[in-house]
């Protein structure tokens, strides 16, 4: 992967430059949607149903192997 393909997940990067600025930052493609895809399953199932729990277990492995 390089810097270019990195920063295509950042639109935002086409108009400006973040610098290691530890009290924002902006939001990848893949996170965005991520997100959206959150949003829309709880305006429908809330906490009732949906896939988002799905993946809990396998975010808690990612972060406790970092």
């Amino acid at each position: 992967m390089t810097i270019e393909n990195i920063r295509e997940q950042f639109p935002i990067t086409r108009h400006y430059n973040f610098l290691n600025h530890a009290a924002i930052a902006p939001l990848s493609r893949p996170a965005v949607e991520a997100l959206r895809a959150y949003a829309d399953e709880q305006s429908e199932y809330a906490y009732l149903q949906g896939k988002c729990y799905d993946g809990i277990e396998k975010v808690r492995q990612s972060a406790a192997r970092l």
